[in-house]
């Protein structure tokens, strides 16, 4: 297996995953169910997710790609819905999740599918049998099954800019750079004390729990070049991370917090350009990244 030049990693209850630079995937591990048989011809791939024994790779043109199935796909947990289409991110487990440039979110296979109506959703964690989205505005919303309290949000939690979840446990990074933990407390999986303050990113496996530790609070923003407004329009471009999730955001004055988000874009290794057209005389601009 060619393991260079890798953009991006995801990893199944029982097999691996890696994006390449050149938007192919490698995958290797247990293939009871072929979830590590990468369709001929995958190609243009800008994230990837691995489920209980099943794969997701999200395509560039915004569709899904799935494979495997456990046992079989008895569960349609491959069954990507037809028309799907505008997908910025991709999560599995025993089920699959997707969410949409809108801000709305997809689901298929088992439990949890069917969740509530979301919207204004900027990231989506699949853990065994229960979703976490992160809203716009920090917070979590949570559905599935509840018999660890996986699905208990603890109440005011808020100022979180990404969540990871597995097996019956949940995790928040906030942008502090502290983590709340909620759900199964064997094993220590929900012990995130306060003596954890420096986290930039989290993850979630089925009995542990990980946490990527920094010198600097966990960047919500993405660094901005070639700004210029040309006949009315206003255009920007990024560097972007595969498996990233971004917004460009404006508003015509810097009182109040009253930005207004433009549809999500889903990061592809490479530049982004953004364009908005003006609507003011004036106009104020970020791009957060999920």
């Amino acid at each position: 297996m060619d393991n260079t030049n890798v953009a991006a990693i995801s990893s199944g209850d029982f097999h691996c995953l890696a994006l390449k630079a050149d938007g192919t995937v490698v995958s290797w591990g247990s293939n009871q169910y072929n979830q590590t048989n990468v369709p001929p011809g995958l190609t243009n791939i800008v994230a990837i997710a691995g489920g209980f024994y099943h794969s997701l790779a999200l395509r560039a043109d915004g569709t899904v790609a799935a494979w495997g199935g456990n046992p079989l796909n008895s569960y349609s947990e491959t069954n990507v819905p037809v028309g799907l289409t505008n997908v910025v991110a991709i999560a599995a487990a025993g089920y699959s999740v997707a969410l949409k440039a809108d801000g709305t979110v997809v689901t298929w296979g088992p439990v949890p599918a069917g969740g509530p109506i979301l919207t204004n959703v900027v990231g989506i964690t699949a853990g065994q049998d229960h979703s976490l989205a992160l809203l716009a505005n920090g917070t979590v919303l949570a559905w599935g099954l509840d018999y660890v309290g996986q699905t208990d949000v603890p109440v005011g939690l808020a100022n979180v800019v990404a969540i990871s979840a597995r097996s019956g446990h949940s995790l928040a990074l906030l942008r502090n750079g502290s983590i709340t933990a909620w759900g199964n407390k064997a094993y220590g999986l929900s012990n995130a004390g306060p003596w954890l303050t420096n986290a930039i990113a989290v993850a979630v496996g089925t009995m542990h729990s990980l946490a990527l530790l920094g010198t600097s609070l966990p960047k919500k923003g993405a660094s901005l070049y070639a700004l210029h407004a040309v006949n009315n329009k206003f255009e920007l471009s990024i560097a972007s991370h595969s498996g990233s999730v971004y917004a460009l955001q404006y508003k015509d004055s810097l009182n109040g917090d009253n930005w207004t988000t433009l549809p999500l874009v889903a990061g592809n290794g490479i530049d982004l350009l953004f364009t908005n057209y003006l609507g003011s005389a004036q106009r104020f601009y970020r791009v957060l990244r999920w």
